[in-house]
């Protein structure tokens, strides 16, 4: 029998002209409170505006609604059903992983 699969949602990057604009206001990367890391003492990672996908929170964020945003830990663990109407920031989970394990975290509270 033959079963019909549904196609993933299609990733949304930002695109790269975004990411050139992004850079010139913001720097390389955008400051993301990390759940997780609070639990050790690191607050926020610096994710690199190429492993970040587009979602409400991300332009909530652009528009100065939404100064500190958190990583969304749904999308993490491939479980966020929002997808682009997430209030929070979409990261890529290898990235964020690989972040975590070298370190490259932020000590403070950003909100």
């Amino acid at each position: 029998m033959l079963q019909m699969m549904s196609s993933p949602t299609p990733k949304t990057h930002i695109s790269v002209y975004l990411i050139s604009s992004l850079v010139e206001l913001h720097g390389p990367a955008m400051p993301v409170i990390d759940p997780v890391g609070q639990l050790s003492g690191s607050y926020s990672l610096l994710v690199p505006w190429e492993a970040i996908e587009e979602t409400e929170g991300f332009h909530r964020f652009l528009r100065n609604q939404h100064p500190h945003p958190s990583l969304c830990m749904l999308f993490q663990s491939g479980r966020c059903r929002a997808q682009r109407q997430c209030n929070q920031i979409h990261a890529e989970p290898e990235v964020v992983q690989r972040m975590r394990e070298t370190g490259q975290t932020l000590r403070q509270v950003t909100c």
